[in-house]
């Protein structure tokens, strides 16, 4: 019991200083741009580099929409989930 974690119950942990950290970063960074709101997750390191795979995203999609388009089953599913 020398390093207790707990606050007054059980079921009340307190947060991490990772977590602590997120939380600080997040709430610094909201912001609301056209009537939504905006959250820039931070990253573990800074200066991480996404790469921009637009052409690979869109070619799966067309992939999976010939195939949903090709199979009837997959078809009459998809229509009644968005109905």
């Amino acid at each position: 019991m020398d390093f207790n974690d707990r606050k007054t119950g059980p079921d009340e942990l307190e947060y991490s200083q990772e977590d602590k950290r997120f939380l600080k970063m997040v709430k610094e960074n909201i912001r609301y741009v056209d009537g939504h709101c905006e959250v820039l997750l931070p990253f573990r390191t800074p200066g991480v580099v996404i790469p921009n795979n637009k052409v690979q995203a869109m070619k799966r999609a067309n992939w999976q929409k010939s195939k949903m388009q090709r199979s009837i089953q997959m078809h009459t599913v998809v229509t009644t989930l968005i109905l």
